[in-house]
């Protein structure tokens, strides 16, 4: 059921990497979302613009690399390749799952170009974290890839 938005899974958020109503996860891997769009109404909540996806705005993640196994205490990195379609400036940032956040800001640059950028993170408790790698243009649309990271 997707209430008609065909950019979220229904229940999923812009902000969120799971459904509100199930719980299960969604996948944002795929979807570039407008700031305040959500699959329940099919506009924003903070502009009350339809949430359609205008492919030639939103910011696009290539690739996500990085440690997929690391030890309590112990520094992975994780790198990004992305680039935005109307060369617009780019704030990516990191939600590592585990009350930790990164953010930081690259100016505008030539339409299409690719860019390329590394966090680092390490975590103090095991378990699997799932960090959410968020790259938001200055129109604030976005684009969002996640991974699974196993802390033993």
């Amino acid at each position: 059921q997707s209430c008609g938005v065909s950019t979220l899974p229904y229940g999923c958020t812009s902000l969120v990497g799971y459904s509100r109503l199930s719980g299960a996860r969604c996948d944002v891997s795929t979807y570039a979302f407008k700031p305040g769009c959500d699959s329940f109404s099919g506009f924003s909540a903070n502009t009350n613009d339809s949430c359609s996806l205008s492919q030639d705005k939103s910011p696009v993640i290539s690739s996500l690399t990085g440690s997929r196994t690391l030890t309590p205490k112990k520094s992975g990195t994780w790198s990004l390749a992305f680039y935005d379609p109307n060369g617009e400036g780019l704030m990516p940032e990191v939600d590592w799952g585990d009350g930790g956040f990164t953010g930081s800001s690259i100016p505008p640059v030539q339409p299409f170009l690719q860019q390329y950028i590394t966090f680092s993170h390490a975590y103090l408790d095991s378990g699997t974290h799932e960090p959410l790698f968020t790259i938001r243009n200055d129109e604030g649309y976005l684009a969002q890839r996640s991974l699974e990271v196993l802390v033993e």
